[in-house]
Parts: C-alpha cells; sequence; structure tokens
C-alpha cells in the first residue's frame, strides 16, 4: 500500500509541475494548495508506517486528509455559494490570528516591540470580519474564543457531509471515510478507549502491532487519490484544458487499477 502511495505522491508531483502549475484561479488555487498540503503530510504517514510499529500517529494524521477532503468537496460541490465561501476561506484566518494574539496577551507572553507592531492590522482583521464568524446565540463581549467558529465552514462534520454531494456516491464509502475520520480523532485527541487500551493492553497485541498502521495506509491512498481526482476535476472545469486533465486521469486509473488488483 505504501509503494502505492507513493504513486500518487510522484503523480501529484508530475501534475503540478513540482510547483509550478498556475495558481491564480480562485477555487484551483485552494484546490491545488490543499493537494500540495496533503502531499506532504502523505509522505509523512508512508515514513512513519515504514518506521513504526503502531502507526497511531499515521492513523492520526490520516484525519487530516479525510477532513480537506471533505472541505474541499463542499467548496466544489456548492457553486450558488463560491464567491460567499471563498470569502470565509480567505478570511476566516483573521479570527484565527486575532484568538492566538488574545490568548498569548493574557499569557503574558513578552512580545517585543517589533512584533507588536502587528497587532492594530491584526485587530483590523478581526474587526472587518467578527460578524461573519460569531456562533449563533454569542456574543462580540465579552470577547472569548469560542464565540467564535474554528473553521471557515462554520459547520459540523455531519452538515459538512450532508453538503458536500455524496447523495450520488456509495453510501459504503461514505460510511468508511466517516469512520475513519472518528477513529483518527479518538488517537488526536484524550480518548479515553484509546488510553485505557494502552495502559491495559500495551504493545504486543495484534491492534497496536498491524492494525492501526494498516488502517492509515489504506485511508492515506484512498483519500489521496479521491483528493487528486478532485482536484484534476477542478482543473478542467477552470481551465479548459479537458486533454492535460484526461492524461493524468487515465495516469491515476493505472494505480488505482493496481490498488484494486491486491
Amino acid at each position: 500500500m505504501n509503494d502505492l502511495t507513493r504513486k500518487l505522491i510522484l503523480l501529484i508531483d508530475e501534475f503540478d509541475s513540482f510547483g509550478k502549475l498556475d495558481r491564480n484561479m480562485p477555487l484551483f488555487a485552494i484546490a491545488i494548495g490543499t493537494l500540495r498540503k496533503d502531499r506532504e503530510i502523505a509522505e509523512d504517514i508512508v515514513v512513519l508506517n515504514e518506521n513504526s510499529r503502531s502507526g497511531m500517529g499515521a492513523l492520526g494524521l490520516s484525519r487530516i486528509l479525510t477532513e480537506d477532503y471533505f472541505n474541499l468537496r463542499y467548496l466544489n460541490n456548492n457553486p450558488d455559494l463560491i464567491e460567499e465561501n471563498l470569502d470565509l476561506f480567505n478570511s476566516h484566518p483573521t479570527v484565527d490570528h486575532y484568538g492566538s494574539m488574545k490568548s498569548m496577551l493574557n499569557w503574558g507572553y513578552p512580545f517585543s516591540k517589533e512584533e507588536a507592531l502587528i497587532f492594530p492590522s491584526i485587530e483590523a482583521g478581526f474587526e472587518k470580519n467578527k460578524e461573519k464568524f460569531l456562533r449563533r446565540g454569542k456574543s462580540h463581549e465579552p470577547y472569548k474564543q469560542d464565540n467564535y467558529y474554528r473553521t471557515w465552514t462554520r459547520l459540523g462534520l455531519e452538515d459538512l457531509i450532508s453538503k458536500s454531494g455524496f447523495e450520488d456516491e456509495d453510501l459504503k464509502t461514505l460510511h468508511f471515510l466517516n469512520e475513519n475520520y472518528n477513529t483518527g480523532s479518538t488517537i488526536i485527541h484524550h480518548n479515553a478507549f484509546n488510553i485505557w487500551y494502552l495502559a491495559t493492553q500495551g504493545r504486543g497485541t495484534e491492534l497496536a502491532e498491524e492494525g492501526y498502521r494498516d488502517i492509515s495506509a489504506r485511508v492515506t491512498f484512498i483519500v489521496l487519490n479521491r483528493i487528486l481526482n478532485l482536484v484534476i476535476n477542478i482543473f478542467s472545469k477552470e481551465t479548459k484544458d479537458e486533454e492535460t486533465a484526461l492524461h493524468f486521469t487515465l495516469k491515476l486509473e493505472k494505480i488505482l487499477d493496481e490498488f484494486n488488483a491486491q
């Protein structure tokens, strides 16, 4: 499975001309940026799985790919909301930056005079965009970071999936992605089961030795393949370069044929 993921990584590099593909198209810029980010994470997962006994870290990282896929599908499958969603995507960092600044100040971090010079721009960005991300029933004053949505979509996972065009797909696929997202979350968060399991069972069990590693490798290949396929489709739609899109789609299909033959 790791060898197939490496083939996907090489195909991503070829498709993006090693970072030189034009990024001036609004949706495609986000799509190719997501793809490059997930390419890096997938490579880290491959290395972890090749050198780790348990695969727990790799499984936690694979959750990121699944979440990125849901977000990119949501962007692509809601063309009527594309302008609003692009604005939300680009403006949400101002809320994050402001929250980080406030936390650091509350903790007493000793900012230098040079670092403090950016405070006014952070505050201005927050004031300009804060209304977009205020949670229902919450108020701006007194300021609390949890009063604002932590993601640009302003959606929970269930709503995000329901608005991402999965109704035309096999429900088994959606179940697989959702379950593995949740499994990865249990690794990332202070999850009672995993803590209990490792405290009482430890290493040496089939789950700890092989289960997580196998799951993370399979999830990484399947989701990275789907992300690449989606980005190729977005590329075709925005550039009208169907010939190039078809070229890489056929290459991707060859890798999928190898996967299906296993």
